[in-house]
């Protein structure tokens, strides 16, 4: 990062090399960290949910703090609207046996295609069954039509015997806690536990470990009740600037994406999603540092929605650097100004995905 923000596509300064080492050295680990556990603290920052909003305001308020004694400035929020898929809360409980009573939480699964796991507010009443991992096999023997159904979470996409079958609802078990799978945010696009492209409407859960007293209640009846549903919010990116001490019409511009992903939207701490922005954020506290301004002009931009087809970043382009576009009326006069040809200015974009997966890059 440093390098590029030093070179670009023009000449490097002499000792170049010696200017982004000596940064590097800077960097502090601790507040890399520091940002992971406030970032994953939120509960979830998926698009829409409260904590997405908390993430954008922490970037924000991180760069103005920093903009009032250093080389950051123009610091601003870009909103743009987007419609995203809401958890109001579900649960599930039981109405007969030793159990009646019991309530536990339950967290709607991603829509299948515009369909919610939603309910009526009376919910879905049925038998409670466990079909373990959801193979015919598993399944014989029981009375799936008209019932609620337990799944291991390895399941996969087996989920769709039962539905085959009649079952009213399913809900996803936990696995073991040393299981590959517990971490359900990694490549969650590809879960086979939705379908991103059929409107097959059948409500699906998962059930964190709390409430796995629920499997002493099978064969009892239970209810659930779920709202879940589609809503327009508006969601932010986060943009500031270094301007550059040589070449400050040349800008560099250094993406992260700030929001967290799950099949589970309300269950999206995304740890290792917020690896980049966190270092993102440690790369601004240094470059705000007038001894280690950089040669170009940097423009960093915490973008939203990553997980709703990057959103964020399309947003970015259209307002920014798409031919004759006009200023935003929620964009600062004196932000507009500096931003004008971006799209000509604009030499790289340094984008910062990181993943703590591997050691390559």
């Amino acid at each position: 990062l440093v390098a590029v923000s030093s070179s670009s596509s023009v000449p490097s300064p002499v000792g170049a090399g010696l200017y982004y080492t000596g940064l590097i050295a800077q960097i502090n680990m601790t507040n890399v960290q520091r940002h992971v556990e406030y970032f994953s603290s939120l509960g979830t920052r998926y698009t829409g949910y409260p904590g997405n909003e908390e993430a954008a305001r922490y970037v924000y308020d991180y760069f103005r703090n920093l903009s009032l004694s250093g080389m950051i400035e123009n610091v601003s929020l870009q909103d743009f609207p987007i419609v995203t898929c809401i958890d109001y809360g579900a649960n599930v409980t039981v109405l007969t046996g030793q159990m009646a009573g019991n309530r536990s939480n339950l967290y709607p699964l991603l829509p299948n295609l515009v369909c919610p796991s939603t309910t009526s507010p009376e919910g879905l009443v049925g038998p409670l069954i466990y079909a373990r991992g959801g193979y015919f096999r598993d399944l014989e023997g029981l009375e799936v039509n008209g019932s609620i159904v337990l799944l291991d979470w390895d399941s996969r996409d087996r989920w769709l015997n039962a539905a085959k079958y009649g079952a009213k609802a399913v809900i996803f078990i936990p696995p073991p806690i040393d299981s590959p799978s517990l971490a359900f945010t990694r490549d969650f696009p590809r879960d086979p536990k939705y379908l991103p492209t059929v409107p097959f409407n059948f409500p699906r859960f998962y059930l964190e470990k709390d409430g796995l007293s629920l499997l002493k209640a099978v064969n009892e009846t239970v209810r659930v009740v779920s709202t879940q549903r589609w809503e327009k919010v508006s969601a932010y990116n986060v943009l500031a600037f270094v301007k550059g001490k040589q070449r400050p019409l040349t800008y560099v511009a250094v993406t992260a994406y700030f929001d967290s992903g799950s099949i589970v939207p309300s269950l999206a701490p995304g740890a290792q999603e917020s690896c980049g922005i966190a270092c993102l954020l440690e790369v601004a506290r240094l470059l705000n540092k007038p001894e280690n301004q950089p040669q170009n002009s940097i423009i960093f931009i915490a973008l939203n929605a990553h997980h709703q087809y990057s959103l964020g970043a399309q947003s970015f382009i259209r307002d920014y650097l798409l031919e004759n576009w006009g200023r935003p009326e929620t964009l600062d006069l004196g932000l507009w100004e500096y931003a004008s040809n971006w799209r000509k200015r604009i030499k790289f974009d340094l984008n910062l995905d990181l993943s703590t997966g591997s050691n390559s890059t």
